[in-house]
């Protein structure tokens, strides 16, 4: 009875770390995903931002001539 009983704990607990491993993975990867949107995200605010300084020159240009 006892040896069965072990046996079982014991699946379960190999069980439960499968299930942990596999939702580490899962939360890592979305990680990585926020990670990449993220920068995304950053690079266009910084495009954003060096267009604007480009059409602010541009227009102190033409007010110069």
């Amino acid at each position: 009875m006892k040896e069965r009983m072990e046996e079982v704990t014991g699946e379960r607990k190999d069980g439960w770390k499968k299930k942990e491993r596999e939702r580490r993975k899962r939360a890592d990867g979305k990680r990585q995903e926020t990670d990449w949107t993220e920068q995304r995200d950053r690079r266009k605010i910084e495009e954003d931002g060096w267009k604007e300084k480009q059409n602010m020159k541009q227009c102190r240009k033409k007010k110069q001539y």
